[in-house]
C-alpha cells in the first residue's frame, strides 16, 4: 500500500469513528432524555417533586441530538431529496447537480463551522454562562454546532468528489 493510501485510510478510520461516536452520543442523550423526562413527570405527578432541571437540560439535549445525528444521517444519503428537477436528468446531469449542490453545501458547513468555532471560543473566552436552574457555560453549548458541521463538512466534500467522478464517468461513456 502507497504511503498516501495509508494516510487516507487512517484518516477514513478516524473519520467513520467520529461520526459513530457522535451518532452514539446522540442516541445515549436521546435515552437519558427520555429516562430524565418520564422520572421527571413521575416526580412531578406522584412525588410532587419534579426534577428541577429536567426541562432545561432536555432543550440543551435536543439541539445537540440534532447536531450529532446529522453528520451520520448525511454519510448515509438519509436526508430528504427533492427530486422533482434532478429525476429528469441522464445520469451526468444528475451527478453534476448533486455535486453542484455538495459543493454548496461545502461552503455552507465551512462558513458554519469557522463562526462556529470563533462564537464557542468567545464565549470561552468570556465566561458567558445561561443562568436557569443550574449555570451553564455558554461554549458547552456552543461547540457542538461547529463540530457537528465539520463533519458535514468533510462528508460534503467526501460526496463532491465521488458524485464528480460519477459524472465524469458517465461522460465518458456518453462518447
Amino acid at each position: 500500500m502507497k504511503p498516501l493510501q495509508k494516510v487516507i485510510s487512517v484518516l477514513n478510520t478516524i473519520f467513520n469513528g467520529s461520526l459513530l461516536f457522535t451518532n452514539g452520543l446522540s442516541a445515549f442523550l436521546l435515552f437519558f432524555m427520555v429516562f430524565v423526562m418520564v422520572a421527571h413527570v413521575i416526580g412531578r405527578y406522584f412525588f410532587t417533586a419534579p426534577i428541577p432541571w429536567a426541562i432545561e437540560f432536555s432543550e440543551y439535549f435536543l439541539a445537540i441530538i440534532v447536531f450529532m445525528a446529522a453528520p451520520m444521517v448525511l454519510k448515509e444519503e438519509g436526508h430528504v431529496v427533492i427530486d422533482v428537477f434532478t429525476s429528469r436528468l441522464k445520469s451526468r446531469h444528475k451527478a453534476v447537480v448533486t455535486t453542484f449542490n455538495y459543493c454548496i453545501m461545502s461552503l455552507m458547513f465551512l462558513l458554519i463551522t469557522g463562526w462556529g468555532i470563533q462564537v464557542a471560543y468567545k464565549h470561552f473566552l468570556s465566561g458567558q454562562t445561561v443562568w436557569k436552574t443550574y449555570q451553564t457555560p455558554l461554549w458547552i453549548l456552543g461547540i457542538f454546532v461547529p463540530l457537528a458541521c465539520l463533519l458535514l463538512l468533510i462528508q460534503s466534500v467526501i460526496y463532491a468528489r465521488r458524485y464528480w467522478k460519477i459524472a465524469r464517468q458517465a461522460s465518458s461513456e456518453d462518447k
